[in-house]
């Protein structure tokens, strides 16, 4: 019996860590250059998530201006500069995590997505699109993950 519980919770460990992943700090002053939003020419060394995934990161000790993490359709290519505000961000003194979608049902499976983190001044809703990152905030660098 005690083994089936160590196999279950290894398990859940292995199954959880494709369902997550990190954006890193936000420390950036500039937000991505729209040069580096491209779709990679293939998944090799690019994480996968499910439609539904925990994103993660962390900011600098105190800040007090608001934490977003955003998220981008980089397979498609109207969709540039769109950003798509995730829910609320859960904060944990300087470490956040969220909970993001990518795409819709069927729409956005094998298609790879932009993530970033802000933290601005603004307040942003869960669900708006924006046509560009808010200026006068701070971001996390640019990370590519692609919807399984």
């Amino acid at each position: 019996m005690r083994s089936l519980a160590i196999c279950f919770v290894l398990f859940a460990l292995g199954s959880n860590s494709s369902n997550a992943a990190d954006i890193g700090a936000i420390d950036q002053k500039e937000p991505p250059a729209t040069k580096e939003l491209v779709a990679p020419k293939n998944s090799e060394g690019v994480e996968s998530v499910d439609i539904h995934a925990t994103i993660s990161g962390k900011t600098n000790k105190g800040e007090k201006r608001n934490i977003y993490v955003m998220v981008n359709p980089l397979s498609n290519a109207a969709n540039r500069s769109v950003w798509w505000v995730q829910p609320e961000v859960n904060r944990d003194g300087d470490k956040f995590e969220c909970s993001c979608q990518f795409g819709e049902e069927e729409k956005g499976v094998g298609e790879f997505f932009a993530i970033i983190g802000i933290a601005t001044d603004k307040e942003l809703s869960a669900g708006a699109m924006l046509h560009g990152l808010p200026e006068a905030a701070a971001y996390t660098k640019l990370k590519i993950v692609q919807r399984k």
